[in-house]
């Protein structure tokens, strides 16, 4: 009778544990969904932002073979779009702490962990290409050692449309780089958008895969 005591205690012990578990299970999954939702609407962002840029980058491109001979106002204007970028900083607090309390342990569900899994890798395959754009845009922190400085901080400079050119330099194969840069940028940009919008569609998905498995 102690035995079966001790056994039926111990059963009961393990179901209550087992019970506080998936309870916990549960809530991670409900910050997991709160964390995808912030993701989703960062990178709906970025791509916006991105997809704004994308017309001015392309008169930058277009433009610059004529900057030596002459001022061009749409260069001009549109130089700005190339010398920045909206950042994808991923919320990842239920993901790291799901991995520090036992490498996914906490999720039973094995669909679902191999789908944040997944999701993980992508960020991961996602920020390899941000790591490119940054160093597209990083080169364009000298642009000035080519342009003529003067045309943007003296307004009155402008007026000069008797003007031959925008450089500052006569350094074929320099002016040749910057322009290898802005176009290597312009054409990575859609690539990396891409990458984006089928990450963002990825973490849409498992937010309703994750409230259809665990009745959310």
């Amino acid at each position: 009778m102690l035995f079966l005591a001790v056994f039926a205690g111990f059963l009961a012990e393990n179901e209550r544990e087992g019970y506080v578990e998936r309870q916990q299970e549960k809530q991670y999954m409900k910050s997991m969904i709160q964390d995808l939702q912030v993701d989703t609407a960062q990178m709906g962002f970025i791509i916006k932002d991105f997809n704004r840029r994308i017309p001015g980058i392309n008169i930058c491109v277009n433009e610059f073979p004529k900057i030596s001979n002459q001022f061009s106002y749409l260069f001009y204007n549109n130089l700005h779009l190339i010398t920045g970028f909206e950042d994808f900083i991923p919320n990842d607090r239920t993901l790291q702490q799901l991995k520090s309390a036992g490498g996914m342990r906490m999720v039973e569900n094995i669909k679902v962990s191999d789908s944040i899994m997944e999701y993980d890798k992508k960020i991961k395959d996602l920020l390899i290409e941000e790591s490119i754009i940054f160093d597209y845009t990083k080169e364009f922190k000298n642009i000035f050692e080519i342009l003529d400085a003067d045309l943007w901080v003296n307004q009155s400079v402008l007026q000069q449309l008797n003007k031959k050119t925008m450089l500052v330099t006569n350094d074929k194969s320099l002016v040749s780089k910057y322009y290898g840069w802005i176009a290597g940028y312009r054409n990575f940009i859609p690539f990396y958008i891409s990458q984006m919008q089928n990450t963002s569609d990825y973490a849409t998905r498992l937010i309703y895969f994750i409230r259809s498995e665990y009745n959310l």
